[in-house]
């Protein structure tokens, strides 16, 4: 099961990486979740048509490592790509 929530109010307003406690009715989230992933976006302006580069992290994994990534988004096609493109560039 995959589930959306958004951020706290507060968190808008504050810069950098959100929390888990950042999450809107995030106790129980915290609580019953297994994995926990955050996307986030820099507030700084990229040109039209270029991707977009997207900050993420695994705030939680019950069973396995958390840690950060980056990704890059492509929005005339909705597609995520990781930022290393030695990889073929293949969408994520």
């Amino acid at each position: 099961v995959i589930g959306l929530s958004q951020l706290s109010r507060a968190a808008g307003d504050a810069a950098g990486e959100p929390k888990l406690s950042t999450l809107r009715e995030g106790g129980s989230l915290e609580q019953d979740s297994d994995v926990v992933v955050m996307l986030w976006k820099d507030r700084e302006e990229t040109p039209v048509g270029a991707p977009r580069l997207i900050n993420g992290a695994v705030a939680k994994n019950r069973n396995g490592p958390t840690g950060s990534f980056q990704l890059l988004f492509e929005s005339e096609q909705a597609r995520f790509f990781s930022k290393a493109r030695d990889d073929g560039g293949m969408p994520a």
